[in-house]
This record gives C-alpha cells, structure tokens and sequence, in this order.
C-alpha cells in the first residue's frame, strides 16, 4: 500500500546508493530515480505478486523482508538495501514465484512505465544496468559450475505459445 513520503530524495539516494543493481549509476541517476519512486509498506504475509504479474513493480526493501517463494519453499530473501521485481521490470511477468512480505516491511516502489522512461532517457543508466545484470549471470554461472552444472547462456527456442514479444 502506498504511503505519505517518510523519507527525503537524498535519504532514498543514500539508501539506493547500496543497492548491488545500481552500482554502476551515477549519483546523478541515483538521484533522479530516488526522486520518481513512491514509498509502500506491507504487513506480514501480504502477497504482492503471484506468478504472473502484468502490474509490474520493482522495489527496494528499506526495511523488512520480501520473499520470492516456489510453492511453500523460499528461494531468496530481500532485506535492507535489496532489490526485487527487476525481471517484472524487463518485460518478463511470469517468474513461477511467489513475492510475499515475511514481516512487516517499508520499501521504495517503481512501475515498469518509470523503469522504462529512466533507462530510455539515459544510455548510461541502461549501461549500467546491463553491466549489473551481466554480472549477476555470472556469478549464477560460477554457482552452478561449482556445483557441477553446466551454465548454458542461451534460452531453450520458444514454444508456439511463448511466441509473443515483451511489450516495450
């Protein structure tokens, strides 16, 4: 749910400045995005996304804990400083998780539509995010090669059904 602001631009910068996504941005962006991001709080248990979620939102945990959960078992926590709902951002809606608030949390919140116009109107912005992305799949890689597993870069050939492109 969306509240009154509790927190300045610079206070929002400051606390996107942790954020691992956003480390290649300058304080100039980081700024910028602050000042477009509304804050939301969700009590414990609230569900914010199941599955499919064409109402995409991302968000930055300021304080409390979000979820992503597959059936009952959690896969990753986001607490202070963490970023969730990135892949909603980039078109992609169906994740198969589950986003659930583990405890009452404050979070700063931005539509897909403002995710969009950010890195539209900065080249550098969408730089840094690809950098930031690049290296999450690498170090996923590095997981799964530690594992054992071999890393494939390249989605499986979509499907008659899976045919329609993200909407930009």
């Amino acid at each position: 749910m969306e509240i009154e602001p509790t927190m300045t631009t610079i206070e929002r910068a400051i606390l996107l400045m942790e954020v691992h996504p956003l480390q290649y941005l300058t304080s100039d962006e980081i700024a910028t995005l602050a000042a477009h991001m509304t804050e939301v709080r969700f009590e414990a248990g609230e569900i914010l996304a199941e599955g499919r979620d064409p109402e995409s939102h991302g968000y930055f945990v300021v304080s409390g804990v979000l979820e992503y959960l597959s059936g009952d078992v959690v896969v990753r926590r986001a607490t202070r400083g963490m970023a969730v709902g990135l892949f909603g951002l980039l078109g992609i809606e169906d994740t198969g998780l589950t986003l659930r608030a583990d405890e009452d949390t404050h979070a700063l919140a931005f539509t897909r539509e403002e995710f969009t116009e950010f890195i539209t109107d900065s080249p550098a912005a969408s730089l840094g995010v690809v950098r930031a992305l690049a290296e999450v799949i690498l170090k996923q890689m590095q997981h799964l090669q530690a594992l054992g597993v071999q890393a494939v870069l390249e989605p499986d050939p979509p499907s008659s059904e899976t045919t329609e492109k993200p909407s930009t």
